[in-house]
């Protein structure tokens, strides 16, 4: 493995630990029961985080790669660029409940929508997720404020307030699923075994 493959590793495993639900969705099930932090005391760690890598895959030179991994380093350096946009510039998260809709909704949807693991295993990350969803909530209350001028969307806020029952409901069925399997005998996926998961 080049030296280059291996920095890419190891910022893949940083990176999904600090995106548990990026990581569901990439199909790395280490983080299901998690959420990223996205606190606004959390954002000088996440620039910290995107500048260090940053730095780190421009140190490869294009005579130092074969062309596969000068595209993975362009590409990489495009998503870090984003990431930092995202965090200092277009502050989505300040002025767009619908961002947070969106991100709880993937939080949850990803876990229910393949059959990766066995239901109890992935009701017990939906469970572990919903009891870990009041300090995501806390972040977006604190981070809702408007950013740059731009005050907080009033038909995002109406379009999340309109969606966001679905999207519980998304979590509600997903249980309901769990107590027919284990009414039908399904011990994997008896309330003991998801409670023991969390």
């Amino acid at each position: 493995m080049t030296e280059f493959a291996t920095r890419v590793d190891a910022f893949f495993d940083e990176y999904f630990a600090r995106e548990p639900t990026d990581a569901t969705g990439a199909g790395n099930h280490a983080y299901d029961g998690l959420w990223p932090d996205l606190a606004a005391a959390a954002r000088p760690d996440r620039l910290a985080f995107i500048d260090r890598w940053r730095a780190t895959f421009e140190t490869f030179a294009d005579d130092a790669l074969d062309v596969d991994e000068r595209v993975d380093r362009d590409l990489l350096l495009g998503v870090l660029a984003s990431y930092r946009f995202n965090e200092v510039e277009l502050r989505e998260d300040a002025w767009s409940p619908m961002a947070w809709v969106y991100l709880v909704g993937q939080g949850f949807f990803s876990l229910i929508a393949r059959e990766f693991a066995p239901l109890a295993d992935r009701l017990g990350s939906i469970a572990s997720r919903a009891e870990r969803l009041p300090p995501l909530l806390d972040a977006a209350s604190e981070a809702l404020v408007g950013h740059a001028g731009r005050p907080v969307d009033r038909f995002h806020t109406e379009t999340a307030l309109d969606q966001w029952p679905g999207l519980i409901g998304v979590v509600d069925e997903a249980m309901v699923a769990g107590e027919t399997a284990a009414a039908d005998g399904d011990e994997a996926v008896s309330p003991a075994t998801i409670a023991s998961s969390t």
